[in-house]
C-alpha cells in the first residue's frame, strides 16, 4: 500500500525528527511515537504524513 508513496528530502526528515525528539510522546529507545504507534524514521520520510499532535505536517496541508 505504501509502494507509491512520495518521500521527502533528508533535510526535511531530520527537521521532523528533531521536532519529534522534543515531544513527550516520542519513545527514543524504540524510535516510535506512542500517540500514533508509528516508527518515526519511516514516517518522517513520507510527504503526506502528519504528526498526531500537529507539531509537523505535509507541505501545503492545512496542518503545520
Amino acid at each position: 500500500v505504501y509502494r507509491n508513496t512520495m518521500k521527502i528530502i533528508a533535510e526535511n526528515k531530520e527537521e521532523r525528527l528533531d521536532i519529534c525528539k522534543t515531544c513527550p510522546f516520542y519513545n527514543a529507545k524504540k524510535d516510535k511515537c506512542t500517540k500514533c504507534g508509528c516508527r518515526m524514521a519511516w514516517k518522517a520520510t513520507l510527504v503526506h504524513a502528519k504528526c498526531p499532535m500537529k507539531l509537523w505536517g505535509c507541505p501545503g496541508c492545512d496542518v503545520k
